[in-house]
């Protein structure tokens, strides 16, 4: 196009306009495609750590509860274990029972006096082991009061995200033959040398109160 007045001076063509804002606009869109996938990234990120972090509540909760409960239970009104593992975390805090078990919304609830409330959510499946001091497994039909570690297996999952699980293993502090698994007693000072048993659990189960998650 000639801009009259002055033959030497020139606008832009129709054809150079349409270009120009091709150009603008793939830059504008590559820029918000990267502003958008960064933004993804971090919610993605966010979601990943908030998942972690219900878990760990929930696995922190229930070890405090284990390691201090008064008496261990089994769900069977004999108290007897039905199976090798188990669903729900029973047990007495004091002259009350307590229960955790995972609901149909997907939280871990803690019932207590018969009253459920939600510990942390996002919790998929709660699987519990139960051992002896030598490490021997809690096989279905033997009482609770045989039980002196009880190993929590917890996965935790959100859409969108890949499932975690979280493991840990916890003695029981009121159970009669607790011994073999303490290092120091009450009134030493020093703490003493534990026994063969002990040394025989930690060798079978190497994450005795100790958290790890599952690959």
């Amino acid at each position: 196009m000639i801009i009259s007045g002055d033959k030497n001076r020139r606008g832009f063509t129709l054809i150079e306009l349409m270009l120009a804002l091709m150009l603008t606009g793939l830059i504008v869109t590559a820029a918000l495609f990267f502003m958008l996938h960064s933004h993804n990234i971090w919610r993605q990120g966010q979601k990943e750590i908030e998942l972690q972090e219900n878990v760990q509540i929930a696995m922190d909760k229930m070890c405090r509860d284990v390691r201090t409960c008064s008496q261990l239970m089994f769900e069977s009104q004999n108290g007897f274990q039905l199976h090798s593992d188990s669903k729900v975390l029973n047990f007495k805090n004091g002259h009350k029972r307590v229960r955790y078990y995972v609901d149909d919304e997907n939280e871990l609830t803690r019932e207590f006096s018969g009253m459920g409330l939600p510990v942390s959510s996002h919790i998929k499946k709660l699987r519990l082991e139960y051992y002896r001091p030598d490490g021997s497994t809690i096989a279905a039909g033997e009482p609770a009061g045989e039980v002196a570690v009880v190993k929590i297996i917890l996965t935790g999952g959100m859409p969108g995200l890949k499932d975690i699980t979280l493991i840990t293993s916890v003695a029981i502090r009121t159970f009669q033959g607790s011994s073999v698994l303490q290092t120091t007693l009450p009134n030493e000072k020093k703490p003493r040398q534990p026994s063969a048993a002990a040394n025989i659990f930690s060798e079978q189960l190497p994450g005795l109160e100790r958290y790890h998650f599952a690959n």
